[in-house]
């Protein structure tokens, strides 16, 4: 029996010669990506040491059916904490749920959920669940929305910060860079025991307060918190005047 040898430099060797090494090629790629993408999937997590709590600042919220609300979560590192803590939402969708920052760390502790229920979300009260993960572990922080019947105010048509305040800020505190143009998501928060209304304007950078008194010759408020930030770090009153002074934020 005869063996017929392959030679590497005919037509017909060139050709097998190529797909053998175009196999390699795609063996190999196919390994490298593999690989990486387990070493990537486990890198965060060999990295996680030590321990963490998770806050949340309110625990529970009223909200309305096309209205907004939001958490504020705080993550503070314990004793020996390395790496980073993975977040997770689970709500029902009719709220929209969102997380403003997905991964915390001693560099990045604060992270936000953000809501806005749908115009056709039923009454009633949800639970929202934030699952955190750090080394391997899981646990689960339970927040509460209620999302009630509610009357919003003519005012809730507005869709940006009142102007004079804004030409005043941008004035007084062009640092902040709150401008007039800029889009802003809004929400009615319910009267309090003295029926003063309470509005929050939400963009990228802030969160704004404004609160307004019932009574006509009761002034108008004003808070700012950054939204890398668990405290509002600006405060300011308008009267009956219009004339806007910076308070500071005890006062508000």
């Amino acid at each position: 029996m005869s063996v017929r040898k392959l030679n590497f430099f005919t037509p017909e060797g060139c050709m097998k010669r190529f797909v053998y090494y175009l196999g390699l090629i795609v063996v190999c790629a196919f390994s490298i990506l593999f690989s990486g993408c387990l070493f990537d999937s486990d890198n965060a997590e060999s990295k996680d040491k030590g321990t963490y709590t998770l806050e949340a600042e309110p625990r529970s919220l009223l909200s309305y059916p096309g209205g907004g609300g939001l958490f504020i979560l705080v993550m503070t590192p314990g004793k020996g904490f390395e790496g980073s803590v993975r977040l997770t939402v689970d709500a029902v969708h009719t709220l929209n749920p969102q997380l403003t920052t997905e991964t915390l760390s001693t560099n990045k502790r604060v992270a936000e959920v953000e809501i806005r229920p749908d115009s056709t979300a039923a009454i009633g009260i949800y639970t929202l669940k934030v699952i955190s993960e750090h080394s391997m572990l899981k646990d689960t922080l339970e927040l509460e929305v209620d999302v009630v019947d509610t009357n919003v105010p003519i005012e809730r048509l507005q869709d940006s910060p009142p102007s004079d305040f804004v030409q005043w800020l941008e004035k007084e505190h062009p640092e902040f860079c709150i401008e007039e143009g800029q889009e802003w998501f809004i929400w009615f928060k319910y009267p309090g025991l003295d029926g003063a209304g309470t509005w929050v304007f939400l963009n990228q950078s802030w969160e704004m307060t404004i609160r307004k008194e019932v009574m006509p010759s009761r002034p108008t408020w004003f808070l700012l918190r950054r939204r890398d930030e668990v405290t509002p770090t600006f405060a300011a009153s308008q009267n009956t005047y219009n004339t806007i002074i910076e308070i500071s934020v005890e006062e508000w």
